[in-house]
């Protein structure tokens, strides 16, 4: 509910401040950079931007304070046996190429992680692997 809320109000906001620019854009041309502008249009133009910077920076802190909780290791996949290819070890390999062709697997060096893996595809294919917690 707090989020079609939260929604309707950022959306109001945001037309209410478009309007209000319109509104005093449209005065200086047409009479010129002479023209008046209302005390109140100014006053209402900041508040309804004011509004939608706050909802909009709360939206931003809200997601990234997601990526700031400790993560908690479930699993690990290691490619820790190469020259044997992933299919020999529990990777089911579907391949949906035109041409039937399987990617090549290699171990990758001088990547942050050792023990990474290089594929180098030849066209399209899936790769899965039933991962398992570790306990």
């Amino acid at each position: 509910m707090w989020n079609r809320l939260y929604v309707v109000v950022s959306f109001i906001a945001a037309i209410l401040t478009i309007l209000q620019l319109a509104l005093a854009g449209r005065t200086i041309l047409s009479k010129g950079f002479q023209a008046s502008v209302p005390a109140w249009l100014l006053m209402a133009t900041t508040a309804t931007a004011m509004i939608f910077g706050w909802l909009l920076g709360r939206t931003i802190k809200a997601k990234t304070t997601f990526t700031n909780q400790r993560l908690k290791r479930i699993g690990q996949i290691t490619f820790d046996y190469f020259p044997d290819p992933p299919t020999s070890h529990n990777w089911d390999l579907s391949i949906e190429n035109d041409k039937k062709l399987a990617p090549e697997f290699s171990s990758a060096v001088d990547t942050p992680l050792p023990g990474s893996i290089r594929i180098s595809s030849k066209g399209k294919y899936g790769l899965d692997y039933d991962c398992r917690p570790i306990r």
